[in-house]
């Protein structure tokens, strides 16, 4: 058997630059999500979003929902890269 797939363990070659692929990339997403967002068209037509439509838009979102699902993803990648 190969010594890096030795005890269930693989070997962490390319570890550093996995990692840097993910800070690189997290910024990004950060950034660009919320301007997805907004890009949305209503009712299948463009118009201008209203400051009141998005705070509904923003109140309609389950945030704890997607606090535990992103928290569960980087617990999953965590637990996989050691």
């Amino acid at each position: 058997m190969n010594s890096s797939i030795k005890d269930g363990h693989c070997s962490n070659s390319g570890l550093p630059f996995q990692r840097f692929i993910f800070w690189v990339q997290a910024p990004v997403a950060l950034a660009v999500g919320p301007l997805l967002f907004l890009a949305i068209p209503r009712s299948g037509h463009l118009s201008s979003l209203k400051l009141r439509e998005l705070l509904h838009r923003l109140s309609r979102v389950d945030y704890a929902g997607a606090s535990a699902l992103v928290g569960g993803v980087i617990r999953v990648f965590l637990s996989s890269s050691y």
